[in-house]
């Protein structure tokens, strides 16, 4: 059955709370977790400040570090296989998205046979996989708290994603002090993820009632917050507001759902290697300038929040043009490079709008992209026209 409000994950929350890593295990009597991070993490110290905690208390646990940006199916099928030998009760994923990704299936392949893109279709039955707990250390994709994976086919080139109610974390821990060493440039990217979450979420044909009080909440706090932990990374207030934001951007996704922004970020992202949080940055403002005409007090709603101002008089299709100039003066304001900055191959373009019309976020979308809009869309993203 399909609810109208659900959030399954227990979170523990506060600066400092990494530590109570110990004590959740020791309740809830996991006895061998396997640990997974990126080089990031691992450089940062996050890594071993968490393997402290377990040899503190003679915690067994094993580690796998490879993780990668956009995780490769690859990577995960590999990991999942270490953990099932080494006997693990339990995943904990502690990193940005793409750790906390990798890991979540990791541990649905505990439960699952095959390998993790047998997933991308979702007739394929998934197994209830217990056992995951995911500790963020970026404020962005919120994956600790949704239903849903991004894993890269890398054979097709294509970002793949998967929904997977049953590998829901079990638990999460929000320690917005993991955020501070996060440079500017990524404080940005990743925090884009989370405006995208909030406003996709906010004007998708999921939305109700229950989900707006919180998505336009959360689409203030980003709009208020995110430029302040840009501008000072030690601000501890900002960082918790994002934190927490990027929490909640991640509920919505289980209840309302990103739509068609998250489909162009996918498939461009898969296609010309951009990382998600910039591949969003560039989507939105076009995604939601070619919804306004479904949802125009919305759009207009969230323009306000960034400082548009309106006469009333106003046709929905101009309000979509002052929310993707809004929207983009955003994204300049918190230094996020052009598109055209990335390398990408114009000889793929119809291929990409292919995958973004066939991509399951269209499905929540209050309008339809054709191959045709697609393309156009695409164009403007790189300056083309």
């Amino acid at each position: 059955m399909n609810y109208t409000m659900v959030q399954t994950v227990k979170i523990i929350y506060g600066v400092g709370s990494l530590e109570k890593i110990t004590e959740l295990l020791l309740e809830i009597k996991y006895k061998k977790p396997f640990i997974v991070y990126d080089n990031g993490v691992k450089t940062a110290g996050i890594a071993d400040k968490l393997l402290r905690f377990l040899d503190e208390k003679d915690i067994e646990y094993v580690c796998f570090d490879k993780v990668m940006p956009d995780p490769p199916a690859s990577i995960i099928d590999e990991g999942a296989s270490k953990c099932r030998k080494e006997k693990c009760d339990t995943v904990i994923g502690i990193g940005g998205g793409s750790s906390i990704d990798t890991a979540k299936g990791i541990n649905i392949l505990r439960f699952n046979e095959g390998s993790i893109l047998d997933f991308v279709d979702p007739n394929v039955k998934m197994n209830p996989s217990k056992g995951f707990i995911a500790i963020p250390t970026t404020a962005g994709t919120g994956s600790e708290v949704s239903d849903g994976i991004i894993v890269t086919d890398e054979v097709a080139r294509k970002k793949c994603p998967i929904l997977c109610a049953e590998g829901i974390a079990e638990y999460a821990i929000i320690d917005p002090e993991l955020t501070i060493g996060i440079p500017p440039h990524l404080t940005a990217s990743t925090g884009i993820d989370v405006l995208a979450h909030s406003v996709e979420a906010y004007t998708s044909n999921l939305a109700n009632l229950f989900t707006d009080q919180i998505t336009s909440k959360n689409i203030e706090t980003v709009v208020k917050w995110l430029p302040l932990a840009y501008e000072n990374g030690k601000n501890i207030e900002a960082r918790s507001a994002m934190s927490v934001a990027a929490t909640i951007g991640g509920w919505m996704l289980v209840n309302a759902h990103a739509h068609i922004g998250h489909a162009i970020a996918h498939s461009i992202g898969g296609k010309f290697n951009i990382p998600h949080g910039y591949a969003c940055a560039y989507a939105l403002p076009y995604a939601m300038e070619f919804v306004s005409s479904e949802a125009p007090e919305k759009c207009k709603y969230v323009a306000e929040l960034l400082g548009a101002k309106f006469t009333g008089d106003e046709a929905p299709a101009e309000i979509g043009m002052i929310l993707r100039d809004k929207l983009i003066e955003f994204n300049n304001l918190l230094g996020i490079k052009k598109a055209k900055e990335f390398k990408y191959d114009k000889d793929m373009f119809p291929e990409v709008t292919e995958d973004i019309v066939n991509e399951v976020h269209q499905n929540f979308s209050v309008r339809k992209m054709t191959v045709k809009d697609a393309m156009n869309v695409i164009n403007k993203i790189f300056d083309l026209i």
